[in-house]
């Protein structure tokens, strides 16, 4: 749902801020990290537009082995089946790129996988775009927001504010989840959110 409702995004720094694709490249060497974050998909179904620039571009595609049949001979995409078939839980997800080497993730998936990521405790760090936009709800029923498929309540789940920015009427919030009085968990969990150009 990500990939089809953002048909031109490629993910990475340069593509959002192409001004400062210099600065990203040369940050990257600085810090010992490869020259393009890794594009990782996750599709129990298969079901990916093959057309779009993410996948034209290569990427890994977390799957399920119906997923697999459904995407094989896709040039350029490294396809790997988690389960037969399913959805994929955002702790198998996790860590299996854990055990791939990746120490920071940055996830910009839908509401479903940020409600799994928070209910079992693996989102760290959030990054929370406000748009000075008001759009509603039409007789289709309620859009889908931050976290769909799990209820946090009665207690939900606390943040502490570490940054605000602000471009124009635009607000970049900057979060780290907290975890009862003691404060963080201390854990390289996943990222989330908009504006995410500081952890590269």
């Amino acid at each position: 749902g990500t990939l089809e409702a953002s048909p031109g995004h490629v993910w990475t720094a340069e593509h959002v801020y192409p001004p400062a694709a210099e600065d990203y490249r040369q940050l990257r060497r600085r810090l010992g990290l490869e020259e393009r974050p890794r594009l990782v998909l996750v599709s129990g179904s298969g079901r990916l537009p093959r057309d779009h620039p993410g996948l034209r571009q290569g990427a890994l595609v977390l799957t399920t082995e119906r997923g697999r049949a459904r995407l094989g001979g896709a040039p350029g995409l490294e396809l790997e089946p988690l389960a037969e078939v399913g959805e994929l839980g955002a702790e198998l997800i996790v860590s299996r790129l854990r055990a791939l080497g990746h120490g920071r993730i940055l996830t910009e998936g839908g509401p479903h996988l940020m409600g799994q990521l928070l209910a079992a405790g693996l989102l760290e760090q959030l990054f929370l775009t406000v748009s000075p936009v008001l759009e509603g709800s039409g007789p289709e029923g309620p859009r889908s927001g931050l976290v769909a498929g799990v209820d946090l309540a009665p207690a939900g789940s606390w943040l502490e504010l570490l940054a605000a920015r602000r471009h124009g009427s635009h607000l970049f919030l900057h979060y780290r989840r907290r975890v009862g009085a003691a404060g963080t968990d201390g854990e390289a969990g996943p990222t989330s959110g908009p504006g995410y150009d500081r952890k590269l």
